[in-house]
């Protein structure tokens, strides 16, 4: 199941090489930027949520081939932006009255936190 959910994560996240075209965590994350609508806004940085506990998630069974590994590398670097922490601080000031979004925005900036560069993202978008 959990390495399903990866290269789910690394399809979302990483583009296609030979497509100009914006990957769709860019696209999920332009939409959230841009709408007003609080449902589109939860939902969006939902996937954003998942995606982070699915790239963070260790490998269960097999040690992660060379690709793998890369890839996992790959997505994790274009998820680790002040975007991505601006997205997810704004959910979690939004998410009060919903106490499993709450708890969905502090698991993903904790998973951000702990990798060297999550440091470097300030998340100063609720001011």
């Amino acid at each position: 199941m959990i390495t399903v959910a990866v290269e789910h994560a690394f399809a979302l996240t990483i583009p296609a090489s030979n497509s100009s075209s914006p990957s769709g965590l860019e696209q999920i994350l332009a939409l959230v930027r841009r709408t007003e609508s609080i449902p589109v806004k939860s939902e969006g940085t939902r996937v954003l949520v998942n995606v982070i506990r699915s790239l963070w998630a260790p490998e269960a069974y097999n040690p992660p081939s060379q690709k793998r590994q890369r890839n996992r590398e790959i997505a994790t670097q274009l998820i680790l932006t002040q975007d991505s922490a601006d997205i997810l601080a704004t959910l979690l000031v939004c998410s009060g009255r919903y106490p499993v979004l709450t708890n969905e925005c502090i698991l993903a900036l904790t998973l951000l936190s702990m990798h060297s560069y999550g440091s470097m993202c300030r998340c100063d978008s609720y001011r």
